[in-house]
């Protein structure tokens, strides 16, 4: 994909020259996305999160926002990291340990005061039970270079995924999937252009004092046709101006992640869409 920096004027040249959008007197609250299924208060990545936070808030809207990855027998299971060290009282690299490896692991053996094991979940599991009782779901493609499970031609995952949501009939407008390496992205889109398509970037990178500003996240949004900009809450040029450019484009604001009221309420005031947060009761709290 052709780098960012090129496009940005262009945008901002476009964006400006659109109509202004309809000012709204008070502006609607932003779509709470529950980072990891609500890591603040429940083991990350589990069905004990995704339940709890389901029975709280899925009245409410509520999105369960989840991280998936291949074993070694190539199952797609729910797990952040590229190995299971952090999170499990198990040891190794996701995909070079097989479902049945996995079985014994418990997603919870490192969360204080939660007593209940937690397996590892598949996303099949997770399709299964979310198309059952209406869950809203957001996968991220794990496909981050340096890490053991990279793909550089962002295709295993996203094929993988897609044959999942059409075996289990997970209907595609309870689903959106991000990721940060946009091929995986590109591919989703021509796997199956119904499903929203979330493009992560960071503020900081791996042994760069900065990393994707706001702006150049909303570019590759552009250039991919993607739907949503989720840039890191630190990102430069996060601010009301970009929302705006990005709502004149089209795209939807969901910054990442943000855990604080005060920042909550700044987002809803500048007209984000929504917030990726761990603590979603907090985003509840404020947004009566």
């Amino acid at each position: 994909m052709r780098r960012p920096g090129v496009v940005v004027l262009l945008l901002i040249a476009i964006a400006l020259s659109s109509p202004l959008p309809k000012a709204n007197a008070a502006p609607a609250n932003p779509t709470v996305y529950a980072h990891r299924g609500g890591a603040g208060y429940a083991p990350e990545n589990t069905f004990g999160a995704f339940r709890k936070t389901e029975a709280l808030y899925g009245a409410r809207g509520v999105w369960l926002e989840m991280d998936t990855q291949a074993t070694k027998d190539h199952v797609l299971v729910i797990m952040h990291d590229d190995s299971v060290d952090r999170t499990t009282n198990c040891r190794g690299d996701v995909n070079a340990l097989t479902l049945a490896q996995l079985a014994p692991c418990n997603a919870a053996a490192h969360f204080a005061g939660w007593s209940t094991f937690e397996a590892i979940p598949t996303l099949r599991d997770v399709l299964r039970e979310g198309r059952t009782n209406g869950w809203k779901l957001m996968v991220e493609i794990k496909d981050i270079p340096g890490e053991s499970n990279f793909d550089a031609t962002g295709a295993k995952v996203a094929k993988q995924l897609v044959a999942l949501v059409h075996a289990e009939h997970f209907p595609a407008n309870h689903l959106l999937v991000q990721s940060f390496w946009p091929r995986a992205l590109d591919n989703m889109r021509h796997l199956d252009a119904r499903i929203g398509r979330v493009l992560l970037t960071s503020s900081t990178l791996p042994g760069a004092p900065a990393g994707i500003p706001a702006l150049g996240n909303l570019a590759y949004d552009a250039l991919g046709n993607h739907q949503v900009a989720a840039p890191d809450i630190a990102s430069i040029g996060m601010n009301k101006q970009f929302v705006g450019i990005a709502h004149r484009l089209g795209k939807q604001v969901v910054p990442w992640t943000v855990d604080d009221q005060a920042t909550m309420g700044t987002l809803r005031a500048w007209g984000a869409d929504g917030i990726i947060t761990n603590y979603p009761n907090r985003a509840y709290a404020l947004y009566r």
